[in-house]
C-alpha cells in the first residue's frame, strides 16, 4: 500500500520523494495550463508583482513556505482536530486544509486548482509526520521550499 510505503520512509527520503512528486504533478498539469492561458487567460503568479530577484527568492524559498505551512497545515489542521466531525477523519482534514491553501493562491482559477493539489500533498505530509511525532512543520517546509526551488530553476532556464 502506497500510504505504508510513504510512512516507512526516512524523513530525508520522504522530503525528497514528496518534493519530486509535487513537481511531477505540476509538470503533468502543464498541458492544462497551456490550454488555460490560450482559451481563458493568464495563469498569473507571485513573481509578476515582485521586481527584486533577491527578495523574490527569499519570499518563495523561505518566507512563503514558513508562513503557509504555519497557516494552512499547522494552524488549519490543529483547528480542524478540535471540530468533532473532523477530529478523527484525516481525509476531510487534508481536503479542507488543501482547499484553504488553494484559495489563498488567487492568481487564477488554474493556479488555485494547482495549489489545491499541492495542498493535498502538503497536508498529507504534515499528518504523516505529526503521527510519527517528528517535525511535521519542518518536513512540510522543506517539501514546499524544494518544490518552489525547482519551479524557480525551471522558470529561469
Amino acid at each position: 500500500n502506497l500510504n505504508k510505503f510513504f510512512q516507512s520512509l526516512s524523513q530525508i527520503h520522504f522530503i525528497i520523494i514528496m518534493s519530486l512528486l509535487s513537481n511531477l504533478i505540476m509538470a503533468l498539469l502543464t498541458p492544462v495550463s497551456i490550454m488555460y492561458e490560450k482559451y481563458i487567460g493568464p495563469i498569473g503568479n507571485p513573481s509578476s508583482k515582485i521586481h527584486n530577484f533577491s527578495i523574490y527568492v527569499f519570499l518563495i524559498l523561505i518566507l512563503s513556505p514558513i508562513l503557509e505551512t504555519l497557516i494552512f497545515q499547522v494552524g488549519t489542521i490543529k483547528i480542524l482536530r478540535h471540530i468533532n466531525k473532523c477530529k478523527n477523519n484525516n481525509v476531510i482534514i487534508i481536503f479542507i486544509s488543501a482547499i484553504f491553501f488553494g484559495i489563498s493562491h488567487r492568481y487564477s482559477l488554474f493556479y488555485m486548482f494547482a495549489t489545491f493539489i499541492l495542498g493535498l500533498l502538503f497536508s498529507y505530509s504534515f499528518i504523516i509526520y505529526e503521527r510519527k511525532s517528528q517535525s511535521a512543520f519542518f518536513t512540510v517546509f522543506w517539501i514546499h521550499s524544494f518544490r518552489n526551488f525547482i519551479a524557480l530553476l525551471t522558470s529561469i532556464l
